[in-house]
């Protein structure tokens, strides 16, 4: 008897085993209006991101990478849809702008209508589900109207922290959404920053993860104005104006964030089966007015070699910095000059989990270009 129930106990181990995750997980690390000259690794001379030059060093960088739009709202509902700019439900941050208007969610300011993502909508989330992952999105969603049911809690993500607009406007808050119900920030959580208290719910979710393959989106709030920090660092003696020296560190602050992310995926010994992703949601803010924004415009030329910037239909407002880091497929301080857009995202992450990409998916996988198998991929037309 006893062998018996010695045999059947290396039987289920063996079976375990061979059902232990070998996908790798997906970390989609995203910043919000972040320029695309506003990195070390892209040219950037005044602001400090070592962690990101790091991540760029040991990955690939993209040097023609577009978001969804030059805007937060359609951009994301891009990414989450891998549809096409024009074929999306989403087609700006308030109604009025287009998209699908959904009275229900209607605020008495009507120029203040927020557009919500219907669930006729398929999302990423929803998709990795199906291949088998666990889904996670921490910080800002931006595509909810006002209504809980287009929370990401109900539009394929196994959990939720965060806030559903953006919330840049103080470096603290009090509330933030854990999966459909708003609740206090834990007290451990309450010095810090808004990106800080997504960056350790971020830490936590890696380490409690260990054992199955997952999708993780983080989404941070800045560098998006009005440029609100509390300590200047290493910038508040330089001869700049109080916004420049603000808006750098808080690049500076979103880097440091990025690397305890990488530092959690090293020593909880993820790493080497992680691939992490890191871009901008669109381009960066450009003003040549008023007085005090031209200066922080000229010190830093966030969009720089491009012309405009957010909002813009032009390079500046929708090509954006992007990294992607996998471990024994990328070749470390490579780039590459393939256009690529949001859309990729949903049939890349797809291909990666062994998915089927469904007809209706407007991207194309780039794993060819992060494997180095191939230097271009066919044209075709993005906008």
């Amino acid at each position: 008897m006893k062998i018996k129930w010695i045999i059947l106990f290396f039987l289920a181990s063996n079976l375990l085993m061979a059902q232990a995750p070998d996908q790798p997980n997906i970390i989609f690390i995203m910043a919000d209006d972040l320029g695309y000259h506003d990195l070390g690794c892209y040219g950037q001379e005044l602001i400090k991101t070592p962690n990101l030059d790091k991540l760029a060093s040991q990955g690939l960088r993209f040097t023609q990478f577009y978001a969804g739009a030059p805007v937060c709202a359609p951009s994301r509902a891009v990414l989450q849809t891998g549809l096409h700019t024009g074929h999306t439900t989403v087609r700006g941050n308030q109604c009025r702008a287009g998209g699908l208007m959904q009275p229900q969610a209607i605020r008495s300011i009507p120029s203040s209508m927020r557009i919500g993502i219907p669930a006729t909508d398929t999302t990423i989330g929803v998709l990795m589900q199906k291949a088998g992952y666990k889904t996670a999105i921490i910080g800002k969603w931006h595509l909810s109207g006002y209504m809980v049911e287009n929370t990401p809690y109900y539009r394929g993500y196994d959990e939720f922290f965060g806030s559903t607009l953006a919330d840049p406007l103080s470096s603290k808050s009090g509330w933030m959404y854990h999966n459909d119900t708003v609740k206090a920030i834990p007290d451990e959580f309450k010095a810090e920053s808004r990106d800080g208290i997504w960056t350790n719910i971020a830490v936590d979710y890696i380490r409690r993860h260990r054992n199955e393959p997952f999708m993780l989106m983080v989404n941070y709030s800045t560098p998006h104005k009005p440029f609100n920090i509390r300590d200047q660092g290493n910038y508040k003696n330089e001869p700049w104006n109080d916004m420049s020296k603000n808006y750098a560190a808080l690049v500076t602050r979103l880097d440091h964030h990025v690397g305890m992310i990488m530092d959690a995926l090293q020593k909880s010994g993820m790493e080497d089966n992680t691939i992490l992703f890191f871009c901008s949601d669109n381009g960066g803010e450009y003003r040549e007015y008023p007085e005090d924004w031209a200066e922080w415009t000229r010190t830093f030329q966030s969009n720089k070699p491009l012309r405009g910037g957010k909002a813009d239909i032009y390079e500046g407002g929708i090509r954006v910095p992007m990294i992607a880091r996998w471990p024994g497929n990328t070749e470390p301080g490579s780039t590459s000059s393939q256009p690529l857009y949001f859309p990729d995202i949903m049939t890349t992450f797809l291909d990666i989990a062994e998915s089927r990409i469904p007809e209706w998916c407007d991207g194309i996988s780039m794993i060819e270009i992060l494997t180095g198998e191939k230097e271009r991929l066919d044209d075709r037309f993005m906008y």
